[in-house]
């Protein structure tokens, strides 16, 4: 359906740049209220996030006979078990491969020690006998500590990010996340519906082809993101295993999941890899395996990936996503580094149709 012309009427014209204008700045009071209330509104954010991706697969359930409520017990339910079994599947191989690379860390150091030595020596003319004197004590330290270091660090890090963290809120924030979304989902149609209300009827169709238009690029970026960090932890997982680099599982891993922020997930994994591979195998093969596999990651991502499942609908130039990431997270920390993209989208949407409404206004077109 096209748009209306309103070259004709300077007053249609006005009222469409105010309204669009409105749009714009409660986009900003919503992103003001985010931040002066995002300790509290993360989990409320994630889990509207989670109703607003699962939404459509608890409409194909209803298509096929299911009451509402019985398909999101079923999607729950099916979250749950995945849960379960990612964890009994990865995390002990995650924990196996921690433990072993705890047991080799002296002789890690002392391959650090015999490459950094004559560099630091010759930099800061310390003397040899002094620095192999405190890295010969770490080493024995790390030699003595008992087999069952994984329970310990373990203890430590927990006993560690209760002193730093307000642990009975981020238990709270993981039950609001569960049951907020089990609610938002249950009444997503009846809250759309009454914020539609909420419109005056002679603007409501152009307010819903814009809200439309917002759907289609989010549903387009976030569901395919999710869909290309997933290959993308294949990918990094199975390269790194066979270029023998440490911890490939737990990095690949991390790095896939984290490119659901764009370009984070490159830095997040090739850092950790370059230096894991070094300490284990000393050979610039290796190194150069480990780039290869990123390589070949980051060339999928790119060429196949994104192109046919996120698709070039979105229309952000990268340096317009890399400054949504990092605006978004410098104003909102992780919050916002996850909607720094989409809250550009929005910004996107609203511009466009600004831009369309100049350009076929009086104004632009008088002489």
């Amino acid at each position: 359906m096209s748009e209306p012309e309103v070259r004709a009427s300077p007053s249609w014209t006005a009222r469409i740049v105010w309204l669009n204008l409105a749009g714009v700045a409660a986009v900003i009071l919503v992103l003001y209220t985010v931040f002066v209330f995002r300790s509290v509104l993360t989990a409320f954010f994630l889990a509207a996030l989670l109703a607003y991706l699962l939404d459509p697969v608890v409409d194909q359930l209803e298509r096929v006979g299911l009451s509402r409520w019985v398909g999101i017990l079923v999607l729950m339910v099916l979250l749950l078990l995945f849960a379960a079994a990612v964890s009994v599947l990865v995390f002990p191989l995650i924990q196996s491969h921690v433990t072993d690379l705890i047991q080799r860390f002296p002789q890690y150091v002392e391959q650090l020690r015999s490459w950094i030595a004559p560099w630091v020596m010759r930099m800061t003319g310390m003397d040899a006998s002094e620095l192999g004197l405190a890295v010969n004590a770490l080493a024995a330290r790390l030699k003595s500590l008992p087999p069952n270091l994984w329970q310990s660090a373990s203890g430590l890090l927990w006993r560690a990010t209760s002193g730093l963290l307000n642990v009975t809120l981020l238990l709270v924030n993981l039950t609001v996340i569960p049951v907020a979304a089990f609610y938002l989902l249950r009444d997503f149609d009846v809250l759309k519906n009454r914020a539609l209300g909420y419109i005056p009827p002679k603007h409501r169709p152009f307010l819903v082809r814009r809200f439309e238009r917002m759907d289609e690029l989010l549903g387009s970026f976030i569901k395919g993101q999710f869909l290309v960090a997933l290959c993308l932890v294949v990918v990094y997982s199975a390269g790194l295993m066979l270029v023998g680099t440490p911890l490939p599982i737990g990095i690949g891993i991390a790095a896939g999941l984290a490119n659901i922020v764009p370009y984070l997930g490159l830095i997040v994994g090739l850092v950790p890899a370059l230096v894991m591979t070094v300490l284990e195998f000393k050979d610039l093969a290796h190194l150069l395996g480990v780039v290869a596999v990123f390589a070949v990651g980051q060339g999928l991502e790119g060429f196949f990936l994104t192109p046919r499942i996120v698709g070039q609908r979105i229309g952000l130039h990268p340096v317009v996503v890399m400054l949504a990431v990092l605006l978004g997270g410098s104003a909102f920390g992780f919050l916002g580094v996850l909607l720094g993209v989409p809250a550009a989208v929005v910004l996107k949407v609203w511009w466009e149709t600004l831009s369309e409404q100049y350009r076929r206004s009086s104004f632009y077109g008088s002489p």
